[in-house]
């Protein structure tokens, strides 16, 4: 069955204060379904792994309330990431066991990379002052041992509202109000650094990547793929990177960066509600503005307006900074998470491998140097 691992704070939960006024978040009413959840399929909890998921659910939410909560059912909730991929989720209801009972939501992750890391994290979003944000209410981990078998899963508050990922359809209110989100998250870093036992002290993948994307390059061409077009642009990548590279190193890794950021990791809950930001595992810290990266995914006409929106929340928060230079970190970023990807994905995946390179090496000129 399975067992608790660990809770941070398991104390009665209290109500949360942010922009959007007092919430009490122990029990959330489904005001409305998310709308980027496509479909919701109730699963039984039948089999050996289901029962030891309910009963670690249970074990997890009991704890933080203090009290007897039982199950009563799981769902699985299908929600598209990107036009190419969808995401699945398991939402799980459950009550407590009083006389007026009252419905509690979660959602569960399993696969945890790094546990310790993620409690840091919790930890410290736990305790975070009063922002423009919130962070899911977090139940803690727990160890599933069935049939042989173990696993780790993390649980949260499931948020109802909408999320939105970022793109070129997105109505420009929602990308500023998402840009406002990015900015505060960025004024997070004390707290962080504080709470979080070896944060991210920088973002992984800002790097030399020439050679790799050479060979990966002549890989691929080898086999076939019709990508010689790209050879003069990464001679040019070749030739800008170690200055990419030292203007990124020269802005400082002193401020939070999110690092999922614009994914459908904000939701907006119904009502004059605050944001809550999800998935907070890549955590880091960076230069400003490499939070907004998925922003250098929108058509470049828009990438100004975000970088003003950003810049002008921070100034009005007392922190000055250059919009060119916002500008530059979050297109820098984007353009070497996506490379890496690329890289990552090899030959293995000659589409989508193409397609990254492709995409990072045209955007280059974006970067001056």
């Amino acid at each position: 069955m399975g067992r608790v691992s660990a809770v941070t704070d398991p104390a009665v939960l209290k109500v949360e204060k942010c922009a959007g006024g007092d919430r009490n978040v122990a029990a959330i009413a489904p005001e409305r379904e998310a709308r980027v959840f496509s479909e919701t399929v109730t699963v039984p909890v039948e089999s050996v792994e289901g029962q030891a998921l309910q009963q670690a659910v249970e074990d997890l939410v009991s704890k933080r309330f203090s009290a007897p909560v039982r199950h009563l059912r799981r769902e699985e909730l299908i929600r598209p990431k990107v036009p190419q991929a969808r995401r699945r989720y398991f939402r799980h209801t459950l009550e407590t066991v009083e006389d007026q009972s009252q419905q509690i939501f979660v959602f569960l992750k399993s696969g945890i990379g790094n546990s310790d890391y993620l409690l840091n994290i919790e930890n410290f979003l736990n305790h975070l002052p009063q922002r423009d944000f919130r962070s899911p209410i977090f139940y803690g981990l727990a160890d599933i041992a069935y049939e042989n078998q173990k696993s780790q899963i993390a649980v949260w508050e499931f948020v109802f509202g909408k999320s939105y990922v970022v793109s070129d359809r997105l109505d420009r209110d929602i990308l500023q109000q998402l840009a406002c989100v990015a900015a505060d998250i960025t004024l997070a870093a004390g707290e962080a650094s504080l709470r979080v036992s070896k944060l991210r002290g920088r973002i992984p993948f800002m790097k030399p990547l020439g050679e790799q994307l050479e060979a990966i390059t002549e890989e691929l061409i080898a086999g076939g793929a019709d990508l010689t077009s790209l050879r003069s642009r990464l001679r040019r990548f070749v030739k800008k990177e170690r200055k990419i590279l030292t203007r990124f190193a020269a802005a400082g890794d002193t401020f939070l960066s999110h690092m999922d950021y614009g994914n459908g990791n904000v939701v907006f809950p119904p009502g004059n509600q605050c944001p809550v930001v999800i998935d907070w595992e890549s955590v880091c810290l960076g230069p400003p503005g490499s939070t907004l990266r998925k922003f250098a995914l929108l058509d470049r006409r828009m990438h100004e307006g975000i970088a003003e929106t950003f810049v002008d929340v921070l100034r009005r928060k007392g922190l000055i900074l250059e919009r060119s230079e916002v500008l530059f970190m979050m297109r820098a970023t984007q353009i070497f998470y996506t490379l890496d990807w690329g890289i990552r994905r090899g030959s293995k995946q000659v589409a989508s491998t193409s397609k990254a390179l492709g995409w990072g090496l045209r955007n280059l000129d974006l970067l001056e140097v």
